[in-house]
């Protein structure tokens, strides 16, 4: 695929004496374009190309993200200048649908780094690539007009078929529990594109629940209702591949096939006498209690934590909390200086960044890094579920 020559720069809001922005011209060279001392929380630079192209892929070497969905560095790895040579190779599918088939002839970047102003911060270098192979010159209005009913013929094409990819889980509400991007995100989309709905937490509407393992709350909470299918990823990814759905049965789990089977032989036993327990006294109960309590481990100890209340049903609420006091954590009812992770559901906003500023060390987390401390019996990093800008 031929590389963009990049022509000249148009503007630049910063840059360093020595890793100017003229050095993003040449790729290949070994200076970076650098914002100059003390920057401001975004720089940009406008770049001018040889000749209009189509931008197909991207080879970038930031500190910062091209996109909202592409980070380089994590807050705290800003703050501390940790992992900052990292490269990116953006292709078709991450770009904006819209401007791939059109021709540009410049290309403004915008790099943000918001978490430590004492760094200057930048591009190591950027290429950009075309899939043009030839440009097509002079071309009659009898040869538009067939390039225009082809281009037709085939997004009308293509919209039937999406049409009918859209219908295959037109009746499912899924939930996903234990899963890490990226492999999160592709189940979530390909699911959504065959019709299903994608919800955060189950409740009643819910029909489906995609599990990574076994024994996560969500499961036992579904096991419990006793009104929903719990399958593996693949159930999701081979109605994808095939494009019609698919039995459930062949990717159910077996501690699921194990608890249909007990229910099926409780109802059948019903009539014989239960089995009488020996009974406790206070002295052995508050025993045992302590025997409970001592096998867990403390890995949250001297933890503080916030819960977005309104961001989750009762039943979820109960389990966050008591996962958190389990291990030892401690529960704050508002945020202060002493809270260190927040749990939410909501995208990254302006009061998150507010708080972000007054307390640098808060960590805004989802649902599922409690729910894998607590499947994984331990502290498990917080990188993969953070929220950030």
């Amino acid at each position: 695929m031929p590389l963009i020559h990049l022509k000249k720069i148009l503007s630049c809001s910063s840059e360093d004496q020595i890793h100017c922005a003229q050095n993003l011209l040449n790729p290949d060279q070994s200076n970076k374009w650098f914002s100059s001392k003390k920057p401001e929380e975004r720089i940009t630079c406008i770049i001018e190309f040889d000749k209009p192209s189509c931008i197909s892929s991207i080879d970038i070497d930031d500190w910062t993200m091209l996109l909202p969905s592409t980070l380089f560095m994590t807050p705290k790895e800003s703050r501390t200048n940790q992992n900052n040579q990292q490269i990116k190779s953006l292709k078709s599918f991450h770009l904006n649908k819209v401007t791939l088939n059109k021709k540009w002839n410049r290309l403004k970047i915008i790099c943000e780094q918001k978490f430590n102003r004492d760094i200057p911060f930048g591009l190591n270098f950027i290429k950009l690539y075309s899939n043009d192979d030839h440009q097509i010159e002079d071309e009659t209005d009898i040869e538009q007009k067939q390039i225009q009913l082809e281009r037709k013929s085939k997004i009308t094409s293509k919209d039937n078929q999406n049409d009918k990819n859209t219908q295959i889980m037109k009746n499912v509400v899924f939930v996903l529990s234990g899963f890490q991007n990226p492999l999160r995100s592709e189940l979530r989309n390909k699911a959504t594109a065959m019709g299903a709905i994608y919800n955060d937490d189950w409740n009643e509407k819910c029909t489906h629940l995609i599990l990574a393992f076994p024994n996560t709350p969500k499961f036992i909470q579904v096991q419990k209702a006793g009104n929903g299918f719990i399958v593996n990823q693949q159930w999701i990814l081979d109605c994808h591949k095939q494009d019609r759905f698919l039995s459930e049965s062949s990717y159910e789990f077996s501690e699921t096939r194990k608890r249909k089977k007990q229910d099926e032989e409780e109802s059948i036993e019903t009539k014989k006498p239960p089995m009488k327990k020996k009974s406790l006294n206070k002295k052995e109960e508050k025993e045992a209690k302590k025997l409970k309590l001592g096998e867990l481990p403390d890995f949250f100890h001297e933890k503080h934590f916030y819960v977005s209340y309104g961001d989750y049903n009762d039943n979820t609420l109960l389990d966050i909390t008591r996962v958190i006091l389990a291990y030892d954590g401690i529960l704050e009812r508002q945020i202060t200086n002493d809270v260190t992770y927040v749990i939410t559901n909501r995208m990254w906003n302006h009061d998150f960044e507010k708080i972000s500023k007054s307390n640098p060390e808060i960590n805004f987390v989802n649902l599922d890094w409690i729910q894998d401390c607590h499947n994984e019996n331990q502290f498990v990093p917080i990188q993969t579920y953070l929220i950030v800008p």
